[in-house]
């Protein structure tokens, strides 16, 4: 258990841009313990009826946790990380250390999928993980082809794995939209 620990709820305006910013940090050699970026659908989904509020802009949000073995070393990595966001365009950001409010942060990430659960009566959770260096390739291709196919999806990704997770909220009893799912799943893992 880390000594030290801050929360980053860090919020973008393009879906490319927390992805830009978690490749700059993870290459930054901070202690990061986790991350998470949420596309729009999912942050959205999972916020409905809470306080958090980021602005109307905000298109992705970006959730770490960084650690420190002593209060100066977690300020120093704090402010580092905080720049390398702002250097990768963020336009707002929640940062916290007590525990209780910590947590808060990462019920965003938690609530997120069944919230999008809420969205129609069926929800189907893909996954898949590509290299770091083709995960923003990866993520527009799969954006595309939820779009192209005009399904409701929140996108959930790992930068740290590589992880794309689309959380696809349908209506298995219309028939056109149990075909299209089963479509976008093969073309999700052709893709």
């Amino acid at each position: 258990i880390p000594a030290f620990a801050k929360t980053f709820a860090i919020a973008f305006a393009q879906i490319d841009h927390p992805l830009l910013a978690a490749d700059r940090i993870l290459e930054s050699g901070l202690s990061v313990e986790s991350m998470e970026i949420l596309d729009k659908t999912a942050l959205d989904a999972s916020l409905k009826k809470k306080t958090f509020i980021f602005p109307h802009t905000t298109r992705a949000l970006l959730i770490a946790d960084i650690t420190a073995e002593t209060p100066e070393e977690l300020e120093q990595a704090a402010s580092r990380f905080e720049q390398i966001c702002l250097d990768s365009y963020s336009i707002a950001s929640e940062i916290e250390t007590e525990e209780q409010e910590r947590k808060k942060i990462w019920a965003i990430r938690k609530g997120a999928f069944p919230a999008l659960a809420k969205i129609a009566p069926d929800i189907v959770l893909e996954e898949s993980c590509v290299p770091r260096s083709m995960l923003t390739k990866a993520v527009k291709k799969t954006r595309d082809v939820l779009r192209t196919y005009r399904l409701n999806a929140g996108i959930i990704i790992s930068p740290g794995p590589g992880s794309i997770q689309p959380h696809i909220a349908f209506d298995r009893r219309i028939t056109q939209d149990l075909r299209r799912v089963k479509t976008v799943r093969g073309q999700l893992i052709k893709e």
